[in-house]
């Protein structure tokens, strides 16, 4: 998945769907001007081409995750940037 932001994301994040633990993140680096997170999800999951991709805060102590909401059909190996957000950032508030 593509994000504007990496977020926080390192290997080793736990990717979720609907709360519950489905994979890991495996690798993040930088793809021109946005961040490539490549993660696993179990064999049962279906990640549709019209899933969404969030990068969220799971504790106080700022530990991130990957949400993922299936969608679409098919098997979709990319999330592009279009369909993914961040969390919002102390640094983007001060920018407000």
């Amino acid at each position: 998945a593509y994000f504007s932001d990496a977020g926080g994301i390192t290997p080793g994040n736990n990717v979720l769907v609907s709360g519950v633990k489905v994979g890991k993140v495996s690798d993040v680096a930088l793809a021109g001007d946005t961040a490539k997170v490549t993660f696993s999800v179990d064999r049962h999951v279906v990640v549709g081409d019209q899933s969404l991709a969030a990068i969220r805060t799971d504790t106080i102590l700022g530990e991130r995750s990957v949400s993922v909401s299936p969608a679409g059909s098919g098997n979709a190996t990319t999330i592009p940037l279009s369909r993914t957000t961040t969390p919002y950032t102390l640094a983007g508030a001060l920018e407000d």
